[in-house]
């Protein structure tokens, strides 16, 4: 709950909201994994045939932990013009990228 003024304002609401984009970005990343050629490896070919771990999340995990570290050095307002000019179009392009693969040129959407 936080504080505005002279009545709190409660936060569930944002989380209510909050789920389903993040389980569409998280969807979407996954999805481009799997179409550059991350997916079902066998590690272990030898040693342990039945272990097939997907690694389309590793994309996922990678971007979205970039993506929050970027926005960070955006807002936080700590570091010189230029890296958070960095920052922001960086931002800005991982925002996008899942919308772009999803409905891409020639996609319905």
């Amino acid at each position: 709950m936080v504080s505005s003024g002279t009545r709190a304002v409660r936060c569930w609401p944002l989380l209510v909201l909050a789920a389903p984009a993040a389980a569409e970005v998280w969807s979407s990343w996954a999805g481009i994994a799997q179409k550059t050629g991350f997916g079902l490896v066998s590690p272990l070919p030898g040693i342990l045939a039945s272990l097939h771990p997907d690694t389309s999340i590793t994309l996922a995990v990678g971007v979205e932990a970039y993506a929050a570290y970027a926005l960070r050095a955006w807002l936080a307002g700590e570091n010189s013009v230029s890296d958070q000019t960095a920052a922001r179009v960086t931002t800005a392009i991982s925002a996008r990228a899942p919308c772009r693969a999803r409905v891409g040129p020639g996609k319905p959407g």
